[in-house]
């Protein structure tokens, strides 16, 4: 009779096959939980979409999210599209988990200049989840807001 995978495998096999699965509860946590601080799963329960996107795009951006400063950094993992009906946004796929794609009407965003220490940034407002920031450099927002009807945060 032929042995099953698992009674086949040696005891490093199985420590590693175990190191592996840890390793993927491990990841999925750690960015469920950076869902959670960021913002992102509160703008998800608010915008989250299934439709695929039509516009312009910017692929694996960096921009600052939520109410964590530098701890809600988003390094070269965003991806952000802009069409004449609102913002998209969405994750690298490793970083997928927590992280739903979202689609926010311009009608439900606000934008306002900010002199940071060493760049100009522009942050994003969203009206039904206002404690969620996107803070983003100026050059990345002028070229986002350029593409729909933004209301400055002085004028909302």
């Amino acid at each position: 009779m032929g042995l099953t995978l698992i009674e086949s495998m040696t005891g490093l096999d199985l420590t590693f096959v175990r190191f592996l699965l840890f390793a993927l509860v491990v990841w999925v946590g750690v960015t469920l939980l950076l869902g959670f601080l960021s913002g992102w799963v509160s703008l998800a329960g608010e915008y989250r979409t299934s439709k695929p996107f039509s516009g312009d795009w910017w692929g694996l951006k960096s921009a600052y999210m939520g109410p964590l400063g530098p701890l809600g950094s988003m390094r070269n993992c965003l991806n952000i599209g802009a069409n004449q009906a609102g913002l998209y946004l969405s994750v690298f796929f490793v970083f997928r988990p927590g992280h739903p794609p979202l689609f926010i009407p311009w009608d439900d965003i606000t934008v306002e200049d900010e002199k940071g220490i060493f760049f100009r940034n522009m942050v994003f407002h969203f009206r039904r989840v206002p404690s969620v920031l996107l803070r983003v450099r100026e050059s990345l927002g002028r070229e986002i807001i350029s593409q729909g009807k933004i209301i400055p945060r002085d004028a909302a």
